[in-house]
């Protein structure tokens, strides 16, 4: 069996199939036995369930960059926001010139707070939800900046790319393969779009969901458009036919946003937040975010959620499944004892999976077990 691997240090545990596999013996049945729990069915409970354990834990973060503009008070935040855990307004150009913003509930406490917010102008106090639409979330900010802003990130250590238009659609590239290149060892997009313009960057994976394949990818480049073309060396028969679907998950790199909703900044998560150095002007975030999707066609790839915790998956998906919701066929006793393993890795999550833990002005390090001052 080929394991999907992005990074080792990331991508450890269970693969879809394995998951599959085990979620069907939970309910009483062969592993391959699809009579009565198919693969999507069972894929789509899964999903569920990764994504409910990632919101209830926030066990899957990123930062993300927001270049303030002067008038504007909304932003965007990248598809696949949970929630938005802090969030630091940089006065300055130095590491420690900024300031933490209060993050509110909604925008009726920021209106309890100062009934003028939308017409007072300075630097950002506080941040709120305002809008969504699906999987877009905007955040306001108050009060609303005056200045443009200013990005100085350290690229080497953190990985950001130059700004890219098409924020649009930063979630994930999905397309085919061109008509007239048929079993060639390259990707070219049907549509002529420019790649590299949407988010894709050598060294991202890409799935080719037609044959249940994939590879990463080692060059962006023209065909028939401006860079159309991806070369990656796909996984079973290596080779690109007519009409094969391709995906590019972008959720799992960085992105930063700009406030023109037409440029991203994006880029993988090579450092941490404590090294990038932004400008004053901007807001740094950190964000809980949605897993990569598992799918069928992929089933190869490996469950985002850490390693230590694919079991709350797999247990959400069996007391999905037990509740009859696809076969009709229930079994409320293995859907109770299901939903409640899964709540007991959630709050077992909450209480003892943090990396770092301060007591008595010392922090523990927790991969050498030693104290730190």
């Amino acid at each position: 069996m080929t394991t999907i691997v992005v990074d080792s240090a990331l991508y450890e545990g269970l693969t879809c199939r394995e998951m599959i596999q085990v979620t069907r013996g939970r309910l009483g049945v062969g592993a391959d036995d699809v009579n009565r729990y198919t693969d999507a069915n069972v894929v789509q409970a899964l999903n569920m369930g990764q994504n409910l354990f990632a919101k209830r834990t926030s066990c899957l973060q990123q930062p993300v960059i927001i270049l303030c503009a002067p008038g504007r008070q909304n932003y965007g935040l990248p598809s696949g926001t949970l929630k938005v855990l802090s969030a630091r307004y940089y006065t300055g150009n130095g590491a420690t010139q900024y300031d933490e913003l209060k993050i509110l509930q909604d925008s009726r406490a920021m209106q309890r707070i100062d009934s003028q917010y939308r017409g007072t102008a300075g630097a950002p106090t506080y941040m709120f939800p305002t809008y969504r639409t699906g999987n877009r979330r905007m955040v306001g900010v108050s009060p609303i900046p005056t200045s443009a802003a200013n990005i100085l990130v350290n690229s080497t250590d953190y990985g950001i790319v130059t700004g890219m238009t098409g924020f649009t659609i930063v979630g994930d590239i999905s397309g085919t393969h061109k008509a007239g290149f048929a079993a060639s060892a390259f990707l070219v997009d049907s549509l002529g779009r420019d790649l590299s313009t949407l988010g894709a960057i050598v060294g991202y994976p890409i799935y080719n969901t037609t044959q249940g394949t994939w590879g990463t990818i080692t060059a962006i480049g023209d065909q028939d458009a401006v860079n159309d073309k991806v070369t990656a060396t796909l996984s079973g028969t290596g080779i690109w036919t007519v009409g094969d679907a391709f995906v590019i998950p972008m959720s799992d790199f960085g992105v930063g946003i700009d406030a023109d909703p037409s440029r991203i900044n994006g880029g993988v998560q090579v450092g941490v937040i404590a090294d990038v150095i932004t400008g004053q002007g901007t807001i740094g975030l950190d964000i809980a975010r949605k897993p990569i999707i598992l799918a069928v066609a992929t089933d190869t790839m490996i469950c985002e959620i850490p390693e230590t915790y694919h079991e709350a998956v797999i247990a959400f998906a069996t007391y999905w499944l037990a509740l009859g919701k696809f076969s009709g066929v229930s079994q409320p006793q293995k859907a109770a004892d299901a939903m409640a393993i899964f709540t007991a890795y959630v709050n077992e999550f909450k209480l003892n999976d943090e990396t770092l833990v301060e007591t008595d002005g010392e922090i523990e390090d927790r991969a050498s077990s030693e104290w730190l001052s």
